[in-house]
């Protein structure tokens, strides 16, 4: 834990990541007061909302890409050959990757950067979509749909969020 002196002397705990969360959190405690420590300023420029909407398409993207496995799924039981509880696992295990997921890759942004995680989710993401393609059957298509895109889906979804943090609060 590391802490942070504000103007009036008290320390303010908070977790030490990539955004210095720890100072944020000083701010927003005491909006009247600064943080003697502070490096980070609010950056609200033209820049950083181009940056945040290629973000919301590439999550709405990311999103439907999941999501479209309900409109797949006829097509998936008859041309697999398989009973619907089994059929129904791939949408589900990349639906729940997107979450469970989420603290892993987190801290993988925090190591690693958001756009390298952003890259590399959408990279898995593709990788996964055009191998589920070509499935010859529900084995696969759950290792491919389910737990590629899943995993893909979920770096790309949370690199987002912590970039839209990182374009909002920059080092002057």
């Amino acid at each position: 834990m590391d802490s942070k002196t504000c103007s009036d002397g008290n320390q303010k705990p908070g977790p030490q990541t990539s955004l210095e969360s720890a100072e944020l959190l000083c701010h927003q405690t005491k909006p009247n007061e600064s943080c003697k420590s502070s490096r980070f300023t609010r950056v609200d420029g033209p820049w950083s909302w181009i940056v945040v909407v290629f973000l919301l398409f590439c999550i709405l993207f990311q999103y439907g890409c999941t999501s479209t496995y309900g409109i797949l799924f006829p097509d998936i039981l008859r041309g697999l050959k398989s009973s619907r509880a089994l059929a129904a696992i791939p949408g589900s295990a990349a639906v729940s990757n997107t979450g469970i997921l989420g603290i892993f890759i987190g801290k993988l942004c925090d190591q690693f950067g958001s756009r390298k995680i952003l890259f590399t989710g959408s990279i898995l993401s593709s990788v996964g979509m055009v191998s589920s393609s070509y499935a010859p059957n529900i084995g696969v298509l759950i290792g491919t749909f389910g737990f590629l895109l899943g995993t893909g889906s979920c770096m790309v979804y949370f690199s987002a969020m912590m970039t839209t943090w990182v374009v909002a609060y920059e080092k002057p």
